[in-house]
């Protein structure tokens, strides 16, 4: 009886050495690879069955057992039995797998929630959503020495995935297949709040956390922005400052030091938390130190998701309210910000502690060179920009209206809009005609983009010939937003100024100038208006000297021109 009573005790002594994380086991200098982390949770669902469920991703790709996203897999942790409307969060890890913190402090996290009697307990309001490995191609190549600046780990992961795409760049765009898992498993959840971990460079400063929160202009939705900016965030900062981790503003700078003050991050719809922030979702992004080491970064990183949690459970009630609203602002709403500018009147005075900052010849280059002095700490205010701008605003359309080859061609299909498919009628629209743009020099994330210069903007009766998708924002209110910022052709996040949509710049018929020679000058003889304007175009000296200009004048004021050339295949229907 007694070598009985002896192994039971046992059991859960060899358990908890088992539930020991690599990052654990190595003392704090190993992340762990994609085989331990996923073999890591594989063994919490063995242990805790009733409270956590693995999933696989859902594309419709062929090939998605052989890609790299089929390992992205989205663990769910909570008390199933637990009744009632739950707070959903949903954190992202290994987006850029050099910066692994989040990574070993999600699997320490899922353990004290599924095995500690004060954090079980919170699974009875909350969903915990979370995505292990996320770039998975770029957390194989790992090595030792890609980052540069920063203390550990011993080992990790490469910043782009299989393709070289920075897939916190990708979110509009989703040109990468593990976008397209993450913003599925993104909508199917509709998660309260997105925090996704990462590792910053830049100054050199005495926090190990500093914290990107959405910028609170930019949800454009009071409810949310007083919800983020007068409760959740001071007690988060008070949360952390009270368990010794004290964290500031991520320390994003206009100038080479923290001193001459630092500015909110404005993360636009390329970023992660940038992008979900457009679905009413509070999003953060929680920035350790490349300088600091590994472990203590990794227990900072895990500190503050705690709170999150828990501060997100102490103000439930608050928080569903604040997106209650929110969701009915957005509803109301008539327009919506395409570009922002930061506003440099208006500032708050941060407290900030800093490493003192100095210049010194370089032996390297035997040029001035700048250094934080780590010896010599600081403790001063500085001031803190965090208030933007609307610079650039458009009112939102009663509809979209495109050809279906755009609606594919475009990848919208993912979001499973409710749409009208629609052919062979006249619709009135507004359209954009006549763009102008300059295509850059460099490819930028796997694309060439487009500046948008301008158009005209015109009032017209379209035909919709062949198969055609109208989408009614009314009956898409959770997109409404995306919608425009990705469809608008003078949005800096969409799909335009993304290169994606250059096939309509290209003209796509020409003439022969022996031929169009004789038609154009019938052309002139019947048109006395277009042989006006052509003969003032000619009082220019270059234009008169060259005779393909004056036989392209021609040809593009008449009737043989395509119109669809720098026509935007996208139209608004206003009312």
């Amino acid at each position: 009886m007694r070598k009985i009573l002896f192994f039971l005790l046992l059991i859960p002594m060899l358990s908890s050495a088992q539930l020991l994380t690599p990052f654990e086991k190595s003392n704090g200098v190993a992340t762990a690879t994609l085989i331990e982390c996923l073999s890591y949770y594989q063994e919490l669902k063995n242990q805790f069955p009733d409270f956590i469920k693995i999933e696989d991703p859902a594309l419709s790709a062929n090939n998605l057992q052989y890609h790299n996203a089929g390992q992205i897999k989205l663990i769910q942790i909570t008390n199933f039995n637990a009744h009632g409307e739950k707070i959903k969060i949903f954190i992202n890890n290994n987006i850029h797998p050099g910066e692994p913190d989040g990574v070993d402090a999600c699997m320490m996290l899922a353990r004290d929630y599924l095995s500690k009697t004060e954090f079980k307990r919170q699974l009875d309001e909350v969903e915990l959503y979370i995505i292990p490995i996320y770039n998975t191609g770029g957390t194989l190549r790992r090595g030792c020495c890609s980052r540069a600046n920063q203390y550990g780990p011993d080992a990790y992961g490469f910043r782009g995935n299989a393709l070289n795409l920075d897939l916190n760049r990708d979110f509009i765009k989703c040109d990468a297949m593990e976008t397209e898992v993450l913003e599925n498993y993104f909508h199917k959840i509709k998660p309260h709040l997105f925090i996704d971990t990462h590792v910053s460079d830049g100054a050199d400063y005495q926090y190990i956390m500093t914290l990107i929160a959405s910028q609170h202009n930019k949800y454009q939705n009071q409810a949310m922005e007083q919800f983020q900016q007068n409760i959740f965030l001071p007690m988060l900062y008070g949360s952390m400052q009270s368990q010794t981790e004290e964290i500031c503003p991520y320390v994003n700078l206009d100038h080479e030091t923290p001193d001459s003050g630092i500015t909110g991050f404005m993360e636009t719809a390329r970023y992660s938390s940038g992008y979900t922030s457009m679905f009413n979702c509070y999003s953060f992004t929680a920035e350790t130190h490349m300088l600091k080491p590994f472990n203590k970064r990794v227990r900072a990183t895990h500190t503050l998701l705690k709170s999150m949690i828990g501060l997100a459970v102490e103000h439930k009630l608050e928080l569903f309210n604040s997106l209650n609203d929110a969701d009915k602002i957005r509803s109301e709403q008539n327009s919506v910000a395409l570009k922002w500018q930061l506003d440099t009147s208006r500032f708050e005075n941060l407290l900030f502690k800093g490493y003192h900052p100095y210049y010194d010849l370089s032996k390297t280059t035997g040029q001035q060179q700048l250094y934080y002095d780590r010896n010599r700490p600081t403790k001063k205010n500085i001031k803190f920009f965090d208030t933007y701008q609307i610079a650039k605003s458009v009112t939102y359309p009663k509809a979209y209206v495109m050809p279906y080859d755009w609606y594919v061609k475009l990848n919208l299909e993912r979001y499973n809009l409710k749409i009208i498919i629609t052919h062979d009628t006249i619709i009135k629209v507004k359209e954009y005609t006549n763009v102008n743009y300059t295509v850059k020099k460099t490819p930028y994330e796997g694309n060439v983009g487009v500046l948008f210069n301008g158009c005209d903007v015109i009032t017209t009766s379209q035909k919709l010939d062949g198969n055609w998708v109208l989408i009614k924002l009314s009956d898409n209110m959770r997109f409404k937003r995306f919608l425009a910022e990705a469809l608008e052709p003078e949005s800096p996040e969409g799909f335009f100024a993304w290169g994606k949509m250059n096939s309509f710049l290209q003209q796509k018929e020409g003439f022969s100038d022996y031929v169009w020679d004789k038609r154009a000058e019938s052309i002139l003889a019947n048109d006395s208006s277009l042989n006006l304007r052509f003969e003032a175009q000619k009082k220019d000296p270059a234009f008169n000297a060259d005779k393909d200009k004056q036989l392209n004048f021609i040809y593009q004021n008449s009737r043989y021109f395509e119109p669809s050339y720098l026509k935007y295949p996208i139209f608004r229907i206003e009312n």
